[in-house]
């Protein structure tokens, strides 16, 4: 069974009921999945606040914000009857904007650590982050600002509430230079500094791996083994960072090399777009991983668990314990039969 949507779609035009189902499930799935993450680090910022100056945690919970919102917006795009043509236009930029954004986020996080361990910028220099935040915002926004101004006649299309399944020439020469070329620009930039920070890595495991243990640190003098001990957290902070972009760039990627595939076959290609969306949902999955295997959260993991255990076996420890009653109750007989046998 195939729906007719008068709204902007995920999948524009007439598609099958079963991916609208499938739709629906991933994205609420996904977007769970960013909230419970988004929740567990407001949890670790209370307990431990000094974690929010690191820089890949906080972008890493920007991201999950961002994640949540994007999937609110696909599946008003996909699933909403909306008829007021601002609102689709908003809808439509917001969409397109939060998709672009949660990439270029990843992009921050890999080039500015490279800026900052590689070729060594000060971590207090603020205009670094304000730059780097601000590329990311425009690129990701600023192109979006299309959706709100430009005349739909003039993209071929009645209106942006009644977008085809097959893109107009001027609407399909819109996403090129809303969404594709931004988001092959920062999928490039990223794997540029994947590379950078991966020849780093590997230039620097093999100087860095004898000491990893805390027993060489004493064979060194104390300025020594801190400079390494440095270099070994720094290489492991690049390790679980270097990953980052890889599930933004692929999702996003095979993204528009299907808007663009399908513009020039002029196919639905309905089993693609399975794939498609599996990837752009499968991001959250990958961000949330990222999230949990940040140094700085396993060692608060590690710490939390060690505090709740010892404090289950305090508990069964005092549960176990007499209780004052039975002790008074039992000092009484005791006291007694002291007396009759003094008697």
């Amino acid at each position: 069974m195939y729906s007719q949507s008068t709204a902007p779609s995920l999948i524009l035009g007439r598609y099958p009921q079963s991916l609208l189902d499938y739709v629906l499930g991933i994205f609420v799935a996904s977007a769970s999945v960013s909230f419970m993450v988004f929740v567990i680090g407001l949890f670790v910022i209370y307990k431990r606040p000094r974690i929010w100056k690191n820089v890949a945690f906080r972008i890493l919970l920007v991201i999950q914000i961002v994640n949540c919102l994007r999937f609110i917006f696909r599946l008003s795009l996909s699933r909403a009857n909306i008829s007021n043509e601002t609102g689709c236009r908003i809808l439509l930029a917001l969409n397109n904007g939060t998709v672009g954004f949660a990439m270029y986020l990843c992009m921050y996080i890999v080039v500015y650590l490279q800026l900052t361990i590689i070729h060594s910028l000060s971590p207090s220099k603020v205009w670094p982050r304000v730059l780097l935040m601000a590329i990311c915002v425009l690129c990701s926004f600023g192109p979006q600002v299309v959706y709100l101004f430009i005349s739909p006649s003039k993209v071929g299309l009645e209106s942006f509430c009644r977008i085809p399944f097959y893109s107009t020439t001027g609407y399909f020469y819109v996403l090129i230079s809303t969404v594709i070329v931004w988001s092959y620009a920062a999928g490039i930039v990223s794997l540029a500094s994947m590379a950078v920070i991966s020849i780093h890595i590997i230039r620097t495991l093999k100087s860095t791996r004898k000491y990893m243990t805390s027993d060489e640190y004493t064979y060194a003098t104390r300025s020594l083994a801190y400079g390494r001990s440095t270099a070994v957290l720094l290489n492991r902070a690049l390790r679980t960072v270097v990953w980052f972009p890889i599930a933004p760039i692929i999702a996003l990627w095979f993204n528009s090399a299907l808007i663009i595939a399908r513009y020039y076959t002029q196919k639905p290609m309905h089993n693609l777009e399975y794939v498609n969306v599996s990837l752009l949902s499968l991001m959250p999955f990958f961000m949330a991983v990222a999230f949990f295997v940040n140094p700085l959260v396993l060692d608060f993991i590690r710490d939390y668990g060690k505090s709740w255990s010892m404090t289950r076996r305090d508990l069964s420890h005092h549960a176990q314990r007499r209780k004052p009653s039975e002790l008074e109750v039992r000092s009484d007989f005791s006291t007694q039969a002291t007396l009759g046998r003094s008697s």
